[in-house]
C-alpha cells in the first residue's frame, strides 16, 4: 500500500476549486449539528470557525483519497487479471 502523502503531492493545488460560498442562514440546525459533532472525541475539531485555507486543505486530502481508493481499486483488478479470475469477480466502490 503507497502512503497517503504520495497521493497528497500528486495534487496540483491550482485545479483544486474554490468551495461554495456559505450561507450560514440556509441551515443553522445542520450547521451547528455538523460542529457540535465534530468537537467530540472520534475528531477533537472546532469547525465553529472554518476558514477558506482549512476548505482547501479538506477538498485537497479528498482529491488525494479519491486517487488512492482509485489506486488501489486498480491494483486489485490487475491482481485479477493477472490470476485470469477477473471475470468471475465484481468489484465495486460507494462513497
Amino acid at each position: 500500500m503507497i502512503r497517503m502523502s504520495v497521493f497528497l503531492g500528486g495534487i496540483e493545488e491550482s485545479k483544486i476549486p474554490e468551495s461554495a460560498p456559505e450561507v450560514r442562514a440556509h441551515s443553522p440546525k445542520m450547521r451547528q449539528g455538523n460542529v457540535e459533532g465534530n468537537k467530540r472525541p472520534w475528531n477533537g475539531v472546532d469547525y465553529a470557525e472554518f476558514p477558506d485555507s482549512a476548505k482547501h486543505t479538506v477538498r485537497k486530502h479528498y482529491s488525494a483519497l479519491v486517487q488512492q481508493i482509485d489506486f488501489e481499486v486498480g491494483a486489485i483488478i490487475d491482481a485479477l487479471r493477472k490470476k485470469r479470475v477477473a471475470r468471475k469477480y465484481l468489484c465495486c466502490t460507494c462513497f
